[in-house]
């Protein structure tokens, strides 16, 4: 055979014949091989012996090809260094296997693959074009990718920086000049759709399965490609969910007229399961930045209308807008954020971009491109730049146009090569905003115990993929044993009983988190009481001009008198501190005898006064420095100036609630009033042992806090009596509605 002819005639020969004979003996094999791969190796072992790296690098890719469709999945390292045999070294196993071309790499490397890899090879191209623009000097604001989307030929495509400080409105981005080519990089016909994930290392694609002629999904990463989707109806737009475990799409297959519905895929365990689904045709999801809710378009065929919606992961919470005139027929073009779409929308004969608030259902604001016909609408991963396709009256001309979105005026002409005109794809490249989303959901930690005639407000935050506390769009809740407590959408825990149990809340499925809460009988514990008897009052430091003072109010009770005149608030604050983190509260006497303006009373539990500010105050001008007004929590009455019925506020922080008072409450005669600061840092108000009223917003607990009196007093007397003061929840009212 030949490796006998080859072995005799190195015996004998010179080293010079030995290496042209190897060379030659080399290229011999290795072209025999095609028809017997049994022969690569022995070809490899000439070879090497005369560093061909060209021809050994083929053989190479042969050999892996070979040993794939032998069933062999051991990696290309180790059967480069295999192949080599003595040959090898770290550096050209090195060299051998990061030269393999794309499709082996990917895992297209026999001959079932082969049609998929063509497909494949040129999406594959996308991932790290960003770098392209990264490497030069000046870092862009965001780049465009203009693809080739022909099924032949082999035209380039090209990556454009795009910049703010040197644009320039209505001259023409000139692709060839202003872009770099990133070679022969096409997108072919029968790709539907390229979906990246968020960090670049994969992405879905859907275009035509061979074996059943229908659109499905597959996943392309550094393992291959994966079939993901084998329905018989297409399964097409696949939309990454921000961290990459998820796939949105439409799909047909759960509808008997094939009308598209929105599913999920879960790429780690393969299950889809149906999102948003009925009697109507569903747009392409859009995943929200968070990573919270999907938004899409519906088209209900019964009315002709279609209306911009939006859906928890969960699918537990959905709601479809209608958008407010003069705004009409609304085409979804991506979030701008958490809270807001992009949509263009028609209004007054003109189409338009126009932002929708999902929260108010208005249009928070409008954007006019500088054109009258536009189609595709591409939005920038940051959601500042905009790229439109636009037409002439009689659609036989069309060009693309790039502007900021905060300038609309400011647009520039994408000149394409002559070569590109047909067709292109473009997409934006760049910092993908959806690394911020949704990473963690946790709840704050409730008290060891929950009083059971109060309800507790249950508050959860969430941090963000880089660890920084962010808001939640929306967050359900839910309560294990509804026999302990129940729960209401807003995190209000209404006691019932008591026991323990569990709380679950749940950023709509996307990210979630649970804690155990006690509800346990109301505990408080009595830390101060005032009769004011002691005319030297050592527990108070008085305030004001004129300077309070000390009387017998109705029914002959001692009394504190805060004497304010006319507008000005004279007082008095506690001198001891006392813990909120249980829960802080002040019953106490007061009588207001009301007939005109600058007649007030007020009661406030507040942080600790800044002891420096304290020390140089003169205590006589103004009221007292850094009041932390909204970090308090307090009353006041009367709450204006209506005859008819004054009223009262209770305040926690910048929550101000004003409620009807009974008319005895400003006739002078004793009211007694109650002032609890709740563990969850809202604040109640009661009357008489009943409840008033209770925040929704509540203060921050930690930290010592005080108890301040004040009150106007012109042409009248105004007086707080006898208090007492709690740590903890005190019982006799019932706080839980």
């Amino acid at each position: 055979g030949h490796d006998e002819i080859a072995l005799r005639a190195l015996e004998t020969a010179k080293p010079d014949a030995v290496k042209k004979a190897s060379a030659k003996i080399g290229a011999v094999l290795a072209e025999e091989s095609r028809d017997d791969p049994e022969l690569i190796p022995l070809a490899v072992r000439h070879l090497a012996a005369v560093s061909d790296e060209p021809r050994l690098q083929a053989a190479f890719v042969a050999w892996v090809r070979y040993a794939r469709s032998r069933g062999d999945n051991r990696s290309h390292a180790t059967l480069a260094k295999e192949l080599l045999a003595d040959a090898a070294t770290p550096a050209i196993e090195s060299r051998m296997v990061s030269r393999l071309p794309l499709y082996v790499r990917l895992g297209f490397d026999t001959v079932r693959r082969a049609a998929a890899a063509a497909v494949l090879v040129s999406v594959a191209g996308l991932i790290g074009t960003w770098a392209l623009v990264r490497s030069t000097s000046e870092v862009p604001d965001a780049a465009l990718l203009v693809l080739d989307k022909a099924s032949r030929g082999a035209r380039v495509s090209y990556i454009v920086p795009i910049r703010r400080d040197d644009w320039e409105r209505d001259v023409p981005i000139r692709v060839e000049e202003d872009g770099k080519p990133i070679g022969d990089l096409q997108i072919p016909g029968q790709i539907q759709q390229v979906a990246a994930r968020p960090d670049g290392e994969a992405w879905v694609i859907s275009f035509v399965s061979p074996d059943s002629g229908g659109f499905d999904l597959y996943l392309v990463d550094e393992n291959g490609m994966r079939r993901l989707t084998d329905a018989p109806a297409d399964d097409v737009n696949p939309e990454l969910s921000p961290d990459g475990r998820l796939v949105a799409f439409n799909t047909g297959r759960w509808n008997p007229r094939s009308w598209s519905d929105i599913a999920l895929l879960d790429l780690a365990t393969g299950d889809v399961r149906p999102l948003a689904t009925g009697d109507a045709v569903f747009g392409a999801p859009y995943w929200s930045p968070d990573g919270s809710r999907i938004a899409y378009q519906a088209h209900f065929a019964n009315t002709s209308t279609t209306v911009p919606c939006w859906i928890t992961v969960d699918g537990r919470i959905s709601q479809c807008l209608s958008l407010p005139g003069p705004f009409e027929r609304p085409d979804i073009v991506d979030w701008l954020d958490e809270n807001n779409l992009i949509l263009t929308a028609d209004s007054a004969g003109r189409t338009g971009l126009a932002i929708l608030n999902l929260q108010t259902g208005r249009i928070e604001s409008t954007a006019m491109p500088p054109v009258e016909n536009f189609g595709t609408v591409v939005l920038s991963p940051d959601s500042r730049w905009v790229a439109l396709n636009t037409w002439g009256a009689d659609r036989t001309k069309t060009e693309w146009l790039v502007f900021p979105l905060s300038n609309p005026e400011d647009a520039r002409p994408l000149s394409l090569p002559e070569t590109n005109r047909t067709d292109p794809l473009i997409i934006w490249n760049g910092a993908p905003r959806g690394l911020r989303y949704l990473e963690r959901l946790h709840i704050e930690d409730p008290p060891a115990e929950i009083p059971v005639s109060a309800a507790h407000r249950l508050r959860a935050f969430g941090i963000d993929s880089r660890g920084d506390t962010t808001s939640i769009s929306v967050v359900t809740w839910e309560v294990a044993d509804t026999v302990i407590a129940t729960v209401d959408a807003r995190g209000a825990l209404h006691p019932r009983s008591i026991g323990t149990t569990t709380v679950y809340a749940s950023a709509g499925g996307w990210r979630r988190d649970s804690t155990q809460i006690v509800v346990a009988p109301a505990r408080h514990d009595i830390v101060f009481r005032e009769n004011w008897r002691d005319e030297g009052h050592p527990m108070w430091s008085f305030f004001g001009t004129p300077s309070p003072t000390l009387t017998n109010g109705p029914e002959g009770v001692r009394s504190f008198s805060s004497r304010g005149d006319s507008s000005f608030t004279s007082g008095a604050y506690t001198t001891r501190n006392f813990a909120a983190n249980r829960g802080l509260g002040v019953e106490i006497m007061l009588s207001a005898p009301v007939n005109d303006q600058w007649q007030s009373l007020t009661v406030r539990l507040a942080p600790v006064l800044d002891p420096d500010a304290m020390r140089v105050w003169d205590h006589r001008t103004g009221t007292p420095p850094d009041q932390a007004v909204n970090s308090s929590c307090g009353i006041a009455i009367p709450a204006g100036t209506s005859d008819s019925n004054p009223g009262g506020v209770v305040r926690a922080g910048l929550s101000l609630l004003t409620y009807d008072l009974p008319q005895h409450v400003f006739d002078g005669s004793w009211n007694r009033f109650v002032v609890q600061l709740f563990p969850d840092g809202t604040c109640g108000f009661g009357l008489n042992g009943e409840a008033i009223g209770r925040t929704e917003v509540g203060v921050s607990v930690d930290g010592p806090f005080q108890i301040i009196l004040g009150g106007r007093a012109h042409g009248t007397v105004m007086l707080h009596g006898p208090l007492e003061v709690w740590e903890g929840v005190r019982g006799g009212i019932d706080w839980r509605q």
